[in-house]
C-alpha cells in the first residue's frame, strides 16, 4: 500500500481530487468503454490510452492502457470477447491476457465491501470520506505477470494527469458525441500532447495513429527489462560437463495462472513453467516444479539460467529444440546459438499439438 508521508501527501491528495472529480461526473453514462482516447504524459515518454466502462451500469472504472503494447492487449481483448467461439477457450484465453500481458493502471469505483483494509487505511491518511452508499476508488496497477497492485509516488503522479485529461475529454464528447466515433478506413486515435514551458502545461489535440511511427521508449512509472548477455563460463561449463546427443526437444512456456509469492520479487506475480519434451513421444522430461517455475524477473533476466539448469538435469545438450511460442524462441535464441543447439520456430508442426494438451491437463491441477 502507499506511505502517505508529508512529503508526497499532495501528491496523492492531488490524485484522489482528480478521481472523486471523475466519479462526480460520471462520464459513463454517455461513454462507451470501445471510444478510445490518448493522453501523452508530460512526465515521461508514456501514452496513455483510455477507456471509460460502466456504461452497462456494471464496472465502473477508467482504465489507461500504457503504450502501444497495452493497447494492443486491450485491442486483442477486445476482439477476443466479440468473437463468437467457445464460450470457455475464449474466457481461458481473455483471462491469460489479463493475467500475462495486460499493462494498465485501474481506477475502478467499488462498493465498500471490494475496498481493501490497505485502500481504507490510504483514503483515511487523506482524509477523503464517502457517505455510505458512495462508491469509493481501487487504484491499481496491472503490470504484466503481476497480480494488480498499488502504485507508487511517479506512478501516483503522471496518473493524476491521465485522469485530469480524461475529465477534459469526456466533457469534451459530451458536448460532440461524434467526436471519437471510429470509422474503419480511420487508425487514428484522438490524442491530448502537452507543451511544458516554466509556468504551465499547456494541451493540443490531435489525431495520432499509434502504430504508425516508431515508439519511444517510455520510463518513469514504467519500467522496462533489460535482458543479460549469455555468461560465456556458464556455457563452457556447460560444454564440458553435458554429451551433445541427436535427440530433438519441445520447449514451451506454461503459463500458471495463481499468484504466488517469492523473496525476490516485490509483489504477487504469476509464474511460468519452463516445459522441456521429448518431440518424437511427447513426453514431459522435466517435472521438477520448484526449478522450472519462473517468476517475472527471472523471465526478464535469468531465463538462460533456467534453460542450463534443466539441460543439466536432462543430462544432455540436444541437437535441436523446437517451439511454437514467439516469446520463447526470442529468449532462447542466445543461448542455444552459444551451445550449438538448432532453435526452430514451427506454428504448424503436429508433434506441439503436445504442448497444449499438456498445459491443459497441468492447469487442473494448480
Amino acid at each position: 500500500m502507499p506511505q502517505i508521508t508529508e512529503q508526497n501527501k499532495a501528491i496523492w491528495q492531488a490524485l484522489y481530487n482528480a478521481v472523486d472529480q471523475f466519479q462526480a461526473l460520471k462520464p459513463w453514462t454517455w461513454f462507451l468503454e470501445v471510444m478510445i482516447f490518448a493522453i501523452k504524459s508530460p512526465y515521461s515518454n508514456n501514452v496513455g490510452y483510455c477507456s471509460i466502462m460502466g456504461f452497462a451500469g456494471e464496472h465502473f472504472a477508467l482504465a489507461v492502457y500504457l503504450n502501444r503494447s497495452g493497447l494492443a492487449t486491450f485491442l486483442e481483448m477486445r476482439a477476443a470477447s466479440l468473437t463468437p467461439n467457445n464460450q470457455e477457450l475464449d474466457f481461458n484465453y481473455l483471462r491469460e491476457l489479463a493475467l500475462f500481458e495486460q499493462d494498465c493502471f485501474m481506477v475502478a469505483f467499488e462498493t465498500k465491501k471490494y475496498i481493501t483494509e490497505d485502500d481504507e487505511a490510504t483514503m483515511q491518511q487523506l482524509n477523503r470520506k464517502y457517505k455510505p452508499r458512495t462508491r469509493r476508488p481501487q487504484i491499481r496497477y496491472h503490470e504484466p505477470s503481476y497480480l494488480p497492485w498499488y502504485i507508487t509516488d511517479a506512478q501516483a503522479k503522471e496518473l493524476t494527469i491521465f485522469v485530469e485529461q480524461a475529465i477534459v475529454v469526456a466533457k469534451i464528447i459530451q458536448k460532440d458525441p461524434t467526436l471519437l466515433m471510429q470509422i474503419p478506413e480511420r487508425q487514428a486515435i484522438y490524442t491530448r500532447i502537452p507543451t511544458q514551458t516554466a509556468n504551465e502545461t499547456t494541451w493540443t489535440d490531435a489525431w495520432i495513429d499509434p502504430f504508425e511511427e516508431e515508439e519511444e521508449a517510455p520510463n518513469a512509472a514504467n519500467e522496462h527489462k533489460v535482458f543479460k548477455l549469455v555468461e560465456p563460463k556458464r556455457v563452457n561449463q556447460i560444454k564440458k560437463d553435458l554429451k551433445k546427443t541427436n535427440t530433438a526437444l519441445i520447449m514451451a512456456l506454461c503459463p500458471i495462472p495463481s499468484a504466488v509469492t517469492s523473496d525476490t520479487e516485490t509483489k504477487p506475480f504469476y509464474a511460468q513453467l519452463l516445459l522441456s519434451m521429448d518431440y518424437e513421444s511427447g513426453e514431459a522430461l522435466i517435472m521438477d516444479m520448484e526449478s522450472a517455475m519462473l517468476s517475472p524477473k527471472q523471465l526478464a533476466n535469468g531465463l538462460d539460467e533456467a534453460f542450463f539448469t534443466q539441460l543439466e538435469k536432462l543430462g544432455f545438450i540436444p541437437k535441436q529444440i523446437i517451439v511454437n511460442q514467439e516469446t520463447i524462441e526470442e529468449l532462447l535464441t542466445a543461448p542455444c546459438r552459444a551451445l550449438g543447439i538448432e532453435l526452430i520456430y514451427d506454428e504448424e508442426d503436429e508433434n506441439l499439438m503436445a504442448v497444449d494438451f499438456f498445459i491443459e491437463q497441468l492447469k487442473m491441477f494448480i
